[in-house]
């Protein structure tokens, strides 16, 4: 939590962090404003959140080895310098971003998501031109299915194609609509039941069922690369659960 200051036309006066105790005079120009500078997120069953306006210490086109998971240990990685995505300052929403050059990606540690069988990711970016491969690898939880037909949960977009695709291996595709530049509150869900869903914000632009689950080992969300397919564009916000959300979630 931090304290803001303001004088009568809104300038700041002061901002304080109020993790330790402060005595600030305040006169008669200045109004009192008490903010929280992230939004909060539900917590229960929060694996994974990576998102660029947290991050500190980054001036415009760093590269980043790591995408800091403000939620506790799965950061999303990369140690080969040439495949480092860059921080951009002002780009998606006018908020900070991650850029994938069509070479970068990102991997988290290996997480296993037996325990309630179910995902639901939530990703804010946009594709900015061709991929590097085949298609714009978005992101993926790779070798996370089991049920002898299919071995993992991506979505991507093709080079051949607008929309931005759901495919879970083994089951039938969903293919988001208008998502030719940006895709905006992107959730996609894994209930557990082979129940497989894709929405823009609150709008469900498919559901499958199928054979599918998560299978009992621990895997890795993969983020800009897979297979030597890469996206060419822009990661704000990358936030994964271990749990099914309902679309008013």
């Amino acid at each position: 939590m931090s304290l803001r200051i303001l004088n009568a036309s809104g300038t700041d006066v002061i901002t304080r962090e109020t993790a330790s105790p402060a005595v600030v005079s305040l006169s008669r120009s200045a109004n009192l404003e008490i903010f929280h500078p992230g939004a909060r997120l539900p917590t229960d069953d929060l694996i994974i959140q990576c998102e660029a306006h947290l991050e500190t210490g980054f001036s415009d086109s760093d590269p980043v080895a790591t995408f800091t998971d403000q939620s506790g240990s799965n950061d999303l990685t990369q140690a080969t310098e040439s495949k480092k995505p860059t921080f951009k300052t002002n780009k998606v929403n006018s908020q900070p971003a991650l850029y994938f050059d069509g070479g970068d990606g990102l991997a988290s540690p290996s997480i296993d998501l037996s325990a309630n069988d179910t995902l639901s990711v939530y990703i804010i970016g946009t594709i900015d031109g061709s991929p590097g491969g085949s298609y714009h690898h978005v992101w993926g939880y790779m070798a996370g299915l089991t049920d002898g037909t299919g071995d993992f949960l991506q979505m991507y977009q093709t080079t051949s194609a607008s929309d931005l695709v759901q495919n879970p291996s083994g089951m039938t595709d969903i293919t988001g609509s208008n998502w030719t530049t940006t895709f905006d509150g992107v959730t996609t869900i894994f209930d557990g039941t082979a129940d497989h869903q894709l929405y823009q914000g609150s709008t469900e632009e498919g559901d499958v069922s199928g054979s599918q689950n998560i299978g009992s080992s621990s895997f890795e969300f993969y983020v800009g690369e897979w297979n030597s397919n890469y996206l060419l564009g822009h990661i704000a916000s990358f936030i994964a659960y271990n749990v099914a959300h309902d679309a008013a979630t």
